[in-house]
């Protein structure tokens, strides 16, 4: 768990109603009060890292909380609004992703993530 300020993390999130869902991982830095810093996007991943390697989505965090999972996604879910640069980065903290409404003529969908764990990113060289 991060201790220092200003520290680069891995904040993996589950999916409540079902911990065996893949899981969204996002790498970001951190301030003193474990709340997301920069106004950068921020890169994820949706899968588990320790399965297969071709079950691995990269997904972006954008600065206005946007996440986009990618243009081989269904139109509908390519673009999640959430919470989680407003949140802290803590075990046990709620995040929420809402489906992105386009146009109004499709119902809005939510869904309850939970951080699972938090790492602090090795800073060796390799």
């Amino acid at each position: 768990m991060a201790k220092s300020r200003n520290e680069f993390v891995r904040v993996k999130l589950q999916y409540l109603s079902d911990p065996n869902d893949d899981p969204l991982m996002f790498d970001l830095k951190i301030d003193e009060d474990r709340r997301p810093m920069g106004k950068w996007p921020i890169f994820g991943l949706c899968g588990d890292i320790k399965g297969d390697p071709s079950d691995l989505y990269p997904i972006v965090l954008h600065e206005d909380g946007l996440v986009n999972f990618g243009s081989e996604t269904e139109s509908r879910y390519r673009f999640w609004e959430t919470n989680l640069r407003k949140c802290r980065i803590v075990k046990g903290e709620r995040v929420i992703f809402r489906s992105d409404p386009g146009d109004g003529r499709v119902k809005q969908e939510e869904w309850a993530y939970q951080i699972a764990s938090v790492a602090v990113v090795g800073d060796r060289e390799i």
